[in-house]
């Protein structure tokens, strides 16, 4: 199955003038599908060290450098490089938990996982990555298209003003997520699910059900905590629905639930920055358009 947001290796010797930097800046991002892998930890001093072999002007790097840090992830790779050198590390690496693709500067190989630096433009197809899928409304699959996402994040933001408890559709999917999430990298993840107080359930009544329903359906390690909103007379609808990252926001469609039942699908597409910054103010207790009414935590105990 197809997953949203491709992680990318890319070699460091290879960023050795401003024109690939610029091109890398230009390429990636969380709305372009695509993001840099930290490998290793120290990967932007890498580059900031081989750039400066080429006297590119310092303040250009730096603010380059600076935007490329908001496009790069670190999705459970080695802090350090074993031996040999970047791409022998990163060939060992794609083996052990494979890279969408690997970029170097020459490719005297044909693995096809790896991509020369004049290779990324629209003609490879490699190069291509999806920034919207159509997902089929099953727990598992509406998982997996983030899965890798879930796995290496601490703290996952779930928008929908329709959660219950007490409804099945949205709890399958809310588990499915959870083992997703699962990871002997992190001790402890907390998702926050943002959701509108209906008029058929009172806040003692939900709090009630999800304490009482919830606990054995999230692992132990894994907190959600659902934040309950209302709509202020003649202001801003809550309606649509996102799940939240610390890089970038997705849009899903017409719900967090399944519907395993039948043949529906959910549109889920990537946003942008910008469009992440508007959903974080949505639901900040000093900028929000809507009136906060409670926050339940429950500890996961499966």
């Amino acid at each position: 199955m197809e997953r949203l947001v491709s992680e990318f290796a890319v070699d460091p010797e290879a960023i050795d003038d401003w024109r690939t930097l610029q091109l890398l800046d230009a390429s990636f991002g969380w709305e372009r599908g695509r993001l840099i892998a930290r490998f290793p930890k120290k990967w932007f001093q890498m580059v900031s060290e081989r750039l400066s072999k080429g006297f590119v002007s310092d303040a250009k790097v730096e603010l380059c450098l600076q935007s490329l840090k908001g496009k790069a992830i670190r999705l459970g790779r080695p802090k350090e490089l074993g031996p040999g050198d970047w791409l022998a590390n990163a060939r060992r690496e794609h083996v052990r938990h494979p890279f969408h693709a690997i970029i170097t500067r020459e490719n005297s190989s044909t693995e096809p996982f790896i991509l020369q630096i004049d290779e990324l433009h629209d003609g490879t197809p490699r190069w291509q990555v999806p920034t919207d899928l159509a997902v089929a409304r099953e727990a598992s699959d509406m998982a997996s298209v983030i899965a890798h996402l879930l796995a290496h994040s601490t703290d996952v933001v779930f928008i929908d003003p329709y959660f219950h408890p007490k409804k099945n559709k949205f709890v399958r999917p809310l588990r499915a997520f959870c083992k997703a999430a699962k990871h002997p990298n992190y001790a402890t993840k907390t998702f926050h699910y943002h959701l509108l107080k209906s008029a058929d359930w009172e806040l003692a009544d939900f709090e009630r059900d999800c304490l009482n329903e919830l606990p054995l359906v999230i692992p132990t390690g894994i907190n959600v905590e659902f934040h309950i909103w209302s709509e202020r007379m003649g202001g801003q609808s809550f309606h649509d629905r996102f799940i939240c990252f610390k890089e970038g926001a997705i849009s899903w469609g017409h719900g967090l639930d399944d519907n395993p039942h039948a043949d529906g699908i959910v549109n889920v597409r990537l946003l942008s920055k910008a469009a992440l910054q508007l959903r974080q103010a949505e639901f900040d207790l000093q900028t929000s358009p809507f009136e906060f009414l409670r926050c339940i935590r429950v500890e996961g105990r499966r």
